[in-house]
Order: C-alpha cells, then structure tokens, then sequence
C-alpha cells in the first residue's frame, strides 16, 4: 500500500452472486460460494494527524532561580522575555528550554527476549516507556487463538468465527493464529515471549480452518464483525493471488469505518501480487532476515509497502509452548503491533492515515526511495512515535550480535554517533539490570560506526548475556544479546543405504525452545576421499532438517556449523560415515570366504607380495551373499577388496 493506493478514491464495489476465490496462506484459490454484505462508506475520513512536513521548535524557556532567602526554585516562562521580567529580582542559575525525559527501558525478563530478534530491531523497550498497546483490540483473522497459553491468557476476548458464524474463536486447530497473537500481545510475565504491544487486546476471528485455508465470503464476514465489534488495527496474514469483489468491499467497509488494515505480501519469493495486501487501503508487509535483507521467501512487487522481521521468529504456540518459524505472516503480525503502539499513544490515529506515518517512518533499505523488494523500507516504530508527538527515544542498540566459538565470546552493534555507551557481562540469560552491574568489558562514544569486542575464556556450554547501555538525550537504554548453548541432533548411521542416497538429519535446539528455525547453517562434506564441498541451506520450521548425498563413497565426512548470532557456533564436530569392510578366506584347493557387508557384488583380488608391494594375479566378483572364489596359488598371499561405492578398503593375508 504506497502513496498512490492510500489516496486512491473509494468506489462501492459491485456485489454479484457470482463463486468467489478462497484466500489460503500462500495457497492457490478455489471456487466457494459468494455472500452479499451491505455497501460500504465511500469516504474515508481522516483519523489522526497527517504526517508532518515540520516541527516547529517551542520557545518555552525553564530556569532555576535563587530567591532572596537562598531556597532553589524552578520558573517558566512561554519565552526568554518574559522570563527575563520574571527573575529581574532573582538570581539566574541555569536557564534551559525544556526537554522530555523517559524511565530506563524496562528489564527484558521473559525468558526468551534475547531470541527475539525482531523485537530488538524495532527498538521495543524504549517503545515501552511510550506505547505498551493499552486500549487498542487488533483483531486477527486466522485459524484462531489459544486463549489459554500462559503468555496470551487474560489477552484475548471471546471473538467470532466466520466458518460456523458462531460467537468465540478462543481455541485454534492449526497454531498460526496462536503465533501471530504472541508476536502481537503476549504478555510480559517473566517466561517465554513478548508481544511488541503486550497490553493491547486480541479479537481472535476465525477465517481458516485446521490446514490454514479460508473463503473469501467468511474473510468478508470476519472483517465486516471485526469492524462492526470495535476493532482498531485488522491483521490479515494470508494471502490469494486473485482479487474478489465482495471482499474488496468488506475492505472497502473497514477502510470507511477508519480502521488499519494490514496484510501479508505472500512467501513465494517472485514478484507476485497477493490479496488482500494488494487492495487499496491495505498496509502489504514483507520479511526481512537478520541481516535486514529481503528474506528469499518475501514477495516482491507493488503491494509491499513496508518490510520487518519475519525470519527465524520465536512465538507461542498450540501443540507445545513455543515454535519457530518464518513468513509474511510474522512480519505483518509485528506490524499490526506497531500499529497498536501508535493507536494507544495517539488514540486519533488510525486507518489510512496511520499507514501512510508507518511508511513514511520507514528506515530505506534497498534502492533509495520505495522498491518493489522493501517498499518504503523497515518499519520503524521509535520514528513513528516521535512523529505522533512522542518525542525522541533515548536509542537502544537496533544491530546487536552477539556470537560464541571456542571458548570467545563476541559482540557487535551500532554505536550512534556522539552518544555514550557502556558495555557489560553476566552470566545466564537476562543480562546486566544496569550500566552498573556485571563485568565491564568497554565504554567509549559512538562514532556511527560498528564497533566489536571479544571477551575470552567462556564455557560454550553456559549462557553467557551481554548488555549494552547508551546514553541519549532523554534517558539511557538497555539492549541484550545472549549467547546460548546449542544441542546438536546429528544422524549417525554406520551403514550406507542401498540407493546410494545417504540421508542425513540436521537439526539444532536449544533448552525450553526447542528446534531452532530461520537460521542457516553451513554443511561441509568430503565424499569418498575428494574434495570438500561446502552449501548452506535455511531451516525455514522448527525441526530437524535433512539432506541427501547422492555420490556416497564408503566414506563420507560431514561437518555442520550454525550461522546465527545468539548461540556458541562452533562447527559440530566432525561426523564419518564409514563402510567397515571385512574378509573371510579358507584355502584348500581354491582361495574361498566372504566379504561383508554383502550389499552389492564387489571385486576381490588375489595378490602375491612383489617386494614392499603386493602384485594381482588374480580377480573375482562377489556373489549376492558377498561369497567369492579364487584359485590356489603358492607364495605369500592375501585377499583385497579396493574400495568402492559400498566397501572401503580390506585385506585378508592367508
């Protein structure tokens, strides 16, 4: 949704009973049947303020003054002249114009905060001292939502659901509902994660079925009862690749009735359009990954209006707590909550013109101005409420990366330019509560450019948190970044499967979080003795993940490394799937015995000693029970098998 969609003029679309596409999470339409919904409003009003073309500094001037009997005093005036003819009888001890001054960030204490990546790019403790989301209901149209999970209960209300035109939606059969929900609003208790608006209310509407596949006639309903039943923000994270006209006109109806749309682009990785992020009005989300570029699954084209994170992203969820997983669907989902940020600091803002501040506050990425990859670039919340009159944020630390290999530990950030920070250490995975507390390891001022330190000596098999504190115009800011022991889920098989295909299982966890998703890590392998091959791939799920070596040798070396910051990435150590060959032999009037395993007819070689060497003088080939036989001959001898697709090498002097 750029500019030009934003301001597009609002027409009632044409309702016709006529089949419909259903609209799935990144699955093709089908015909269902149509509904007919009442036309919606043609104007959109305007809600909150426009986006500012420029401040106009205040002249307020405080002063501290001394009265005549030596008490301090504070006096304000609306200008220096008038303070001037207020403290002519006084004496003037420091005059200043005043400035907002915000609480440190509060304390990131849920257990998984340090894995929440996102989180920390948007800034979200120092949007905290702001906006938590209190009094904004977003409404998210999904599968359902959990209303029971520690980290949602008491968040959601009863809800709607679309399929069976029921009241309630509190449960989901699927999960997604239940992970957009924690990204949105789960609540700060102390364990597992946190929603970038944890105070705000989740309406769960229930548009998909257990597959994550819906109608566009019960998307219609479900936003038509979203808006009708007080919605603020709608998050849509879905997707068809067709429009459809009765949901358009829902759209349309939301879009007249003020309230922020927000939908995803789609995970196909082309420039492909998808609905609803693609109708007017509709804020389309991309993902990026860690290192702020478009995710590979991240559509392209001109429905992308903003990008965020949406690789690699922890959450709650049904079947246990907490998952991993990536999509367009978790970038929307944290833009629903900036959304809600913005509505509770601002409680005029809303609809069209809310999304229009969310993309004109966007951080550039890509080519300069809007690109089909990002749009108008990174949401940016800290921005966004300054622009709503929230001031300046005092500035964590957006980039920190903080890495283990060996026994070093690492991190990396971003220090702004001319703003002081302080660098510090502690055991576990909460972090330093102050600039004052864990072992220091630097401080200096930011210059805009990275900057890196290296503490050595750490186990890799204990959590180890860094903390950095900056100190800008209004207030100091906290950000974490941990550094957390992995296990490694390797296959260790000793046999090679009889299609040559060797299977092997990747996977990494770690403790209350389980199967790390989103993250890439590095495969190493050296097949049959040649040379070593290396390719990365990305875990998309939680899980483990597998791979295929189609040239299996009887020996085959693999080696596997994370590439993630956050964890101790030392490479696994190295694992061999090695072919143990062995050769039986009894000699009577011919050489006879077997070779084992017998998978496959195998040569055998008869070789007599030539020196320091041994010479063929004879060769055969295995039955299927591995059986071979050779002639009798004199001298010293001894049975070989070479090496080959599934033997290694083995001999057998007689």
């Amino acid at each position: 949704m750029n500019r030009s969609r934003l301001a597009a003029g609002l027409t009632a679309a044409a309702l016709l009973a006529m089949p419909l596409a259903p609209v799935a999470a990144d699955e093709p339409p089908v015909d269902t049947p149509a509904v007919v919904v009442d036309p919606p409003a043609v104007e959109v009003p305007t809600l909150g303020p426009e986006v500012p073309v420029e401040q106009v500094p205040s002249t307020e001037v405080t002063a501290v003054i001394r009265t005549e009997d030596g008490a301090l005093e504070v006096a304000s005036a609306p200008d220096q002249a008038t303070l001037a003819a207020q403290t002519a009888d006084a004496t003037v001890v420091a005059v200043d114009t005043p400035r907002k001054t915000y609480a440190m960030a509060l304390p990131a204490v849920d257990a998984g905060r340090d894995l929440q990546w996102g989180l920390t790019r948007m800034q979200a403790e120092d949007l905290w001292q702001r906006s938590t989301g209190q009094g904004v209901k977003v409404a998210i149209l999904d599968t359902g939502v959990k209303a029971s999970h520690p980290d949602l209960r008491g968040q959601v209300a009863q809800g709607y659901n679309a399929i069976t035109k029921k009241p309630g939606a509190r449960s989901d059969d699927n999960g997604h509902g239940t992970f957009l929900a924690g990204m949105i609003a789960g609540k700060s208790n102390g364990s597992g994660v946190v929603g970038i608006a944890p105070n705000a209310r989740i309406i769960p509407v229930k548009v998909l079925n257990s597959e994550g596949i819906g109608d566009s006639d019960d998307i219609a309903r479900g936003i038509i009862w979203a808006v009708d039943n007080g919605a603020d923000v709608i998050n849509m994270s879905f997707g068809a690749d067709s429009t459809n006209k009765v949901e358009a006109a829902a759209i349309d109806y939301a879009r007249g009735a003020g309230v922020t749309m927000v939908a995803a682009a789609g995970n196909e990785g082309f420039r492909q359009v998808m609905y609803p992020a693609g109708y007017p009005g509709v804020l389309g989300v991309g993902a990026t990954d860690p290192q702020n570029k478009r995710a590979s699954f991240s559509n392209r084209g001109g429905h992308v209006d903003v990008v965020a994170p949406g690789q690699g992203i922890l959450s709650s969820f049904t079947e246990r707590a907490y998952t991993w997983t990536s999509g367009t669907s978790m970038s929307t989902a944290y833009v629903s909550g900036v959304a809600a940020l913005a509505a509770s600091y601002s409680p005029g803002a809303g609809g069209e013109p809310l999304a229009i501040q969310i993309s004109a506050s966007a951080i550039d990425l890509g080519p300069a101005g809007q690109d089909p990859d990002y749009g108008a670039g990174l949401v940016d919340p800290a921005a966004l409420l300054q622009q709503l009159g929230a001031g300046r944020a005092p500035g964590m630390v957006r980039d920190i990366a903080a890495t283990g290999a060996g026994s070093s530990l690492n991190v990396t950030f971003t220090a702004p330019a001319n703003v002081p920070y302080v660098v510090r250490l502690t055991g576990g995975t909460k972090g330093p509560g102050g600039a004052g507390s864990g072992a220091l390891v630097a401080q200096g001022v930011g210059t805009g450019e990275t900057v890196s330190f290296t503490v050595e000596g750490k186990s890799a098999k204990k959590a180890h948190a860094f903390g950095v504190f900056t100190t800008g115009p209004t207030g100091t800011s906290r950000t974490v970044a941990t550094v957390r022991p992995v296990k490694w889920a390797l296959t260790d098989s000793q046999s090679v499967p009889r299609n040559s295909r060797q299977r092997v299982q990747v996977g990494v966890k770690v403790a209350k979080f389980g199967w790390i998703g989103g993250y890439p890590l590095q495969l190493t392998t050296r097949e049959g003795g040649g040379k070593e091959r290396v390719r990365r791939f990305v875990p998309i799920s939680d899980g483990p993940d597998a791979f295929t070596v189609r040239k299996v040798r009887w020996n085959f070396n693999y080696q596997v490394t994370l590439l993630a910051s956050g964890f101790w990435n030392a490479a696994q150590p190295q694992k061999a799937q090695y072919v143990s060959t062995s050769i039986s032999v009894d000699k009577g009037g011919r050489i006879t015995g077997r070779v084992t395993p017998n998978k496959a007819p195998s040569e055998v070689q008869l070789q007599r000693r030539a020196g320091a060497g041994w010479k063929t003088i004879a060769t055969a080939q295995t039955n299927a029970a591995g059986k071979y036989s050779l002639p009798g001959k004199s001298g010293s001898l001894r049975v070989y098998a070479p090496a080959d697709l599934w033997h290694g090498p083995a001999s057998r002097e007689l």
